[in-house]
């Protein structure tokens, strides 16, 4: 559900923020130590609107302008990060389409434009797009330092890990900043180095120095899912508390509390917060989510009429945004008996991110399908990468897998 592209830029307010926490984990307690000069988020965001609002009038009236369809397509991609709106990543595309038309043979401008261009097709799962777009920013006079990271998030998300860990761990060595330490505390999650992630997330928190509500936020929030992953749900629940109190109205941020909310058996809080998701997102997984706590509680009627709505709702997005939703379309179908049209979208998905989490997604559905020859087969091929989850093990139990090829790493998820 995480998406770990970083929003850099920063509006210039001050706003002083004091937050206090009754906490019982002794390990948060540095949550509690405030950056005085995060803006309020109200400010900022009415900031990025009113930048667009003027930025489209200007693009309206001047349709030759290059630069401030530019910094369109940024502040649209910016407030989507906020938002998790997919229209509005897509709207930042179209933008850039555009531009590049307009910059004609300035390398400069293009080079700047294909850049912002394969970040914004990385966030929409385009691995192949986004390749093309950092080959053609290189031939623009874009730079390795420039190019190096999204390579490496590509390299990742098509399964060559080694170059990418390569990256991230020399980024963090040679340019240990709060973005390439909070990457490494990511990857050494994913690696199954808890221990290791746990104070590199502390640390890349703690180095936060900036203005922008919205990324100490999504600092946080990167935290609260390791904590949520590691089935520390009290802890996860202060840390997305905390980041709410800066951003109240952060989609993932929320949907992550919901979902916590949900595992400590709260159920009524949870759907408080999935109503709210609902009604600042239009992504049907939150839709489903909320159908499912009110299906706990017995309410049939309102349980249905959500999940019908989130139905419709997949298979429209699914179609506008295969490669962005495929995935998280195929949880929610195979968990409402749709297997085949779940094991489709994966064998899909297999074909544009062949990772390890392709993989055991794979592999589960084949279970669910008592393919067990193929879904052995393909979590085998994901036993062979680095990558570690729960899932991974608990398909390596179900199946039965050799002893030898499973990572030690699995015991601890067994004591979770």
């Amino acid at each position: 559900m995480i998406n770990t592209i970083l929003n850099k830029k920063i509006f210039v307010a001050l706003f002083l923020l004091v937050f206090l926490f009754d906490l019982n984990a002794n390990s948060l307690h540095f949550l509690g130590k405030e950056n005085p000069f995060i803006i309020k988020h109200t400010i900022y965001l009415s900031n990025i609107d009113g930048q667009i609002d003027n930025l489209r009038l200007k693009t309206d009236y001047l349709k030759s302008d290059v630069d401030s369809r530019v910094s369109l397509s940024g502040a649209l991609y910016k407030r989507a990060f906020y938002s998790g709106s997919l229209s509005e990543i897509q709207e930042a595309l179209d933008h850039l389409y555009t531009a590049i038309k307009l910059a004609q043979n300035d390398q400069q401008m293009l080079r700047k434009i294909y850049l912002l261009k394969a970040t914004q097709e990385l966030s929409l799962h385009r691995y192949r797009q986004a390749q093309i777009s950092l080959k053609l920013a290189k031939n623009n006079g874009a730079t390795q330092l420039e190019t190096q990271s999204i390579q490496a998030d590509l390299d990742w998300n098509k399964g060559d890990y080694s170059s990418a860990i390569e990256f991230y761990s020399l980024a963090a060595k040679n340019s240990p900043n709060m973005h390439s330490i909070m990457r490494l505390a990511i990857l050494k999650h994913q690696l199954g180095h808890f221990k290791q992630a746990n104070d590199l997330y502390q640390k890349s928190i703690s180095m936060f120095q900036g203005a922008n509500p919205v990324v100490y936020s999504w600092l946080l929030l990167q935290y609260g899912i390791h904590k949520l992953e590691l089935n520390q749900l009290k802890k996860a629940k202060v840390i997305f508390s905390k980041a709410l109190s800066i951003c109240p109205n952060y989609v993932l941020v929320l949907e992550h509390l919901g979902e916590t909310e949900a595992k400590l058996a709260n159920t009524k809080r949870s759907i408080e917060i999935y109503e709210k998701v609902v009604q600042l997102s239009d992504n049907p997984e939150f839709k489903a989510q909320l159908s499912y706590q009110y299906r706990k509680l017995g309410k049939s009627h309102r349980a249905h009429k959500l999940l019908s709505q989130a139905t419709k709702d997949y298979q429209k997005r699914v179609q506008k945004y295969p490669n962005a939703m495929g995935a998280h379309a195929s949880s929610f179908f195979l968990e409402n008996d749709q297997k085949q049209l779940a094991l489709s979208l994966l064998k899909t998905n297999l074909t544009i991110r062949p990772n390890s989490e392709s993989y055991v997604a794979l592999a589960e559905v084949q279970v669910k399908l008592n393919m067990l020859k193929q879904a052995k087969l393909n979590l085998e091929k994901a036993l062979k990468m680095p990558v570690v989850s729960a899932n991974l093990c608990d398909l390596s139990q179900e199946l039965k897998i050799e002893k030898s090829l499973v990572p030690n790493t699995c015991n601890s998820f067994k004591s979770l």
